[in-house]
């Protein structure tokens, strides 16, 4: 029943059963991960996204470095085609799965819209409800990866000056350039709340992405160079590192200054890391080592017991 009370604030939850203190958790666990890691989608547009070939290698490496083998990619393919893809996936059986990663690389727009083959634009949850319980009950309780490499809108962020004024440091507010015109007509954005999501995109909402046309998508490069040089850190760290490699970048876009910073959303409920076959056993070596030592300091307790 949920109430108010004075006390403890506005929708205080009163006469619920079976919930505990979250002091209670001295420590986060960590999601089981095996060698069989689970699939990797790609999922990349190539209408009017020069170096679009260039996400898609960037992509590719990202989930062999992660130790993906079961790497499905698809081009330029329609919404029909899309929803078809995925909704063979959830009636597969994925219960041997560690984890399942769906790969974006497209334009976009306000409201997380994906444009797709043929010019159509979807909501990002055509992608991501495939994915949830209803649809996919092997995937419960496992890591849900969503990587989108898109803009977000038609908004450049200004690029942050500092100034000294006065012995002091003032760091003036970022703006936004809407360069190009609005685009109208929005389909509303479906809920995208899942338990063990995490959904990363290469800009905030509202603002634009940058790609090279030679090297490819700039988010793409520095995920790459984070996962290759910090192999099986937590993702969370790794994403961290990368919006601030990103955030870092100034950009020139029609003679001004702009900026780039990538987010994610983590409704992940413990630790993922992507621990390679080698690490992975000197981990379980470890676990082993450890239990047994609490095991004998648990024996030795009892015998100064008695």
């Amino acid at each position: 029943m949920e109430g108010v009370d004075e006390e403890k604030g506005k929708y205080a939850v009163d006469d619920v059963n079976g919930l505990w203190d979250v002091d209670d958790l001295e420590e986060l666990d960590e999601y089981k991960m095996t060698n069989n890691r689970g699939t990797f989608f790609i999922f990349w547009f190539t209408e009017g996204r020069s170096g679009a070939d260039k996400d898609f290698e960037m992509y590719e490496d990202i989930a062999k470095l992660l130790g993906f083998n079961n790497i499905r990619s698809h081009k330029d393919k329609n919404a029909t085609e899309i929803s078809d893809i995925l909704n063979k996936y959830g009636k597969e059986d994925h219960s041997h799965d560690d984890c399942v990663v769906c790969a974006v690389a497209a334009h976009g727009r306000t409201s997380d819209q994906i444009q797709v083959k043929g010019g159509v634009f979807i909501d990002l949850n055509e992608f991501v409800k495939h994915f949830n319980e209803n649809n996919c009950k092997d995937l419960k309780g496992k890591p849900k990866i969503i990587i989108v490499q898109a803009c977000r809108g038609n908004f450049l962020e200004k690029a942050v000056e500092l100034r000294k004024d006065n012995d002091e440091h003032h760091v003036e507010r970022p703006t936004y350039n809407n360069v190009y015109p609005e685009l109208k007509d929005y389909t509303e954005n479906l809920a995208t709340n899942y338990n063990d999501l995490l959904l990363a995109s290469s800009s905030i909402p509202d603002t634009k992405s940058m790609r090279s046309e030679f090297s490819g998508s700039y988010y793409l490069q520095y995920l790459l160079e984070e996962i290759k040089d910090n192999k099986g850190r937590d993702i969370c760290e790794i994403l961290t590192k990368v919006n601030c490699r990103v955030s870092r970048m100034v950009f020139k876009v029609d003679g001004t200054k702009c900026k780039q910073m990538p987010c994610f959303r983590s409704n992940l409920t413990k630790k993922l890391h992507f621990h390679t076959q080698n690490e992975m056993k000197e981990k379980s070596r470890r676990d082993c080592h450890s239990r047994s030592t609490d095991v004998s300091r648990r024996h030795r307790c009892k015998w100064r017991c008695w």
